[in-house]
């Protein structure tokens, strides 16, 4: 029997007079006769992981069980019996929320090879004395959790975030209805219900945009997100569940955004899904609605991510480097066409090479050019460049203005003075490798140069150079980014007699840039 689940006991409350408190146990193996799950391990570890940083759980007050037998799961509820008792007797309040992943039936749960029935698991939730209890449910058949009452939808009330705890009660939420089976997902390596519910309180749920993911919110982000998953599968059916009993002024939050680690803003692009995956494993974490220009803010572990919308064969992607960047914020000049076969590339420097190629939008860039061999002089020069590049996906042009310092040169013909105004144009294919970005393309110069001789004005003189520009780009932090580059090619000019003059340059740059 196929389930995906994973158990969350989890005690915490926002103040400092509060505690909080997780047991996470996540079971791939039940009976003999049920088909091993593959995922609901790592789902236990990523809920454990989100709860931990944006659910605020106090260290040492947290327990993560991997494929755990009957005896650990009710040995560890006792425990958290007892601390709740422990922490009730010194005048705290307590809330308790369980999470489960793991085989079931409409009877029991399976454990690794046992059964744990239902009954014991109500009874024990009955009997917890939190001031506030809540049951989540992530396996087949768990709307058999909600026994009599069935799934009585209640309004809820208003969502409130303070210090001290004004909701009692318990509400229940299951991934399905009794004689129904939740889905596991071999794209998303989860579970369908926890994979939405980890996006819901990771920041996508937060519908009135406060900041905070409520109980309510993340229910009903979660129960769209299978709906739309399951709206073209045929005879596969997956309703979630809601149970509510609470008594009091405020709702329940699960997280605070900014509690997070690293944040993804995706804001001001068209409307539609996107969905957000790992650049490493290509693995989808996230997929999110957006449908206004406020878009909408996730708080993700560190990491570089790409965000994909699209149909068909081609769609439009964006890069996220979170690995430095706390905040990184997308718009819709981030994004460049790539096709769909990109996401799935098989081979970790060949996903790099896909997501980092992504480098849209405007960069102002400034550098010392250095000519070692300069027409006109002696010696070598350094001009100071300013550019504009507009990134293409893959693909770059740059237009730049450039001034070379006057430069005199005594022979025993006379003093010889130049300086100059020059002017570029750059068409570059980026290769992107795991450090770095490769490029190359054609570059064209144009100089004017005023010279003079003894002080007598020869007059303006023209260059026009042809090069063949190479270089890396490495992106520092944020917007920032450095680029080293050489152009070896020819400067193009007449002499006094109108002859046709060939001069070998090879300059060198490094730009810092910064884009929007």
């Amino acid at each position: 029997m196929k389930i995906a689940i994973v158990l969350l006991l989890a005690i915490w409350l926002p103040g400092s007079a509060m505690v909080r408190m997780a047991v996470v146990i996540g079971n791939n193996i039940g009976l003999e006769d049920d088909k091993p799950l593959q995922f609901a391990t790592r789902d236990a570890e990523q809920v454990n992981a989100a709860m931990e940083q944006l659910g605020g759980i106090d260290k040492g007050r947290g327990y993560l069980l991997l494929d755990p037998d009957v005896a650990k799961v009710m040995s560890t509820f006792e425990d958290a019996r007892r601390t709740i008792v422990s922490l009730r007797n010194d005048g705290q309040k307590v809330q308790l929320l369980i999470y489960y992943s793991g085989h079931g039936s409409e009877e029991a749960l399976h454990l690794n090879g046992e059964k744990l029935a239902l009954s014991r698991i109500r009874e024990f939730f009955r009997e917890m004395e939190a001031d506030l209890k809540i049951l989540i449910a992530d396996a087949c058949f768990s709307g058999s959790l909600i026994q009599a009452k069935g799934a009585k939808l209640i309004d809820p009330v208003p969502v409130k975030y303070q210090d001290e705890l004004k909701v009692n009660g318990s509400a229940i939420l299951t991934s399905s209805s009794a004689g129904e089976f939740s889905q596991e997902s071999k794209e998303l390596q989860g579970s369908l219900f926890t994979h939405y519910f980890l996006t819901a309180i990771r920041g996508a749920g937060d519908a009135d945009r406060d900041g905070m993911v409520s109980l309510w919110e993340a229910y009903n982000y979660t129960q769209a997100g299978l709906r739309r998953k399951l709206a073209s599968v045929k005879n596969v059916s997956q309703n979630p569940e809601f149970d509510m009993d609470l008594r009091g002024s405020q709702n329940v939050v699960l997280t605070r955004v900014n509690m997070g680690q690293a944040f993804l803003a995706i804001r001001n692009v068209p409307e539609g899904r996107y969905r957000i995956l790992e650049s490493v494993s290509a693995l989808q974490i996230a997929e999110i609605s957006i449908t206004d220009p406020e878009g909408t803010v996730l708080a993700l572990p560190k990491g570089s991510y790409m965000v994909y919308r699209g149909s068909g064969q081609r769609g439009m992607a964006g890069y996220a480097d979170l690995r430095k960047s706390r905040t990184v914020e997308l718009g819709a000049s981030d994004f460049a066409p790539v096709p769909l076969g990109a996401l799935s590339a098989k081979g970790m420097a060949e996903r790099e090479r896909t997501v980092s190629n992504i480098r849209s939008g405007w960069h102002l860039g400034l550098a010392p050019r250095f000519y070692p061999a300069f027409p006109g002089r002696d010696v070598s020069s350094m001009a100071m460049d300013a550019s504009l590049h507009r990134g293409l996906g893959e693909w770059a042009v740059s237009g730049a203005f450039a001034y070379l310092p006057a430069y005199v040169s005594e022979a025993r013909y006379g003093r010889f003075r130049q300086e100059g105004l020059g002017f570029s144009a750059e068409g570059t294919r980026y290769w992107r490798t795991r450090f770095a970005g490769l490029f190359a393309g054609p570059r064209l110069e144009a100089w004017i140069l005023e010279q003079t001789f003894d002080g007598k004005d020869l007059g303006r003189g023209n260059l026009l150079g042809t090069f063949a520009a190479l270089g890396a780009e490495r992106r520092l932090s944020g917007a920032m980014s450095l680029t080293a580059s050489m152009a070896p090619g020819l400067f193009w000019s007449a002499d006094v007699n109108r002859n046709l003059r060939r001069d070998l340059a090879v300059p060198f740059s490094l730009a810092l840039g910064w884009g929007w």
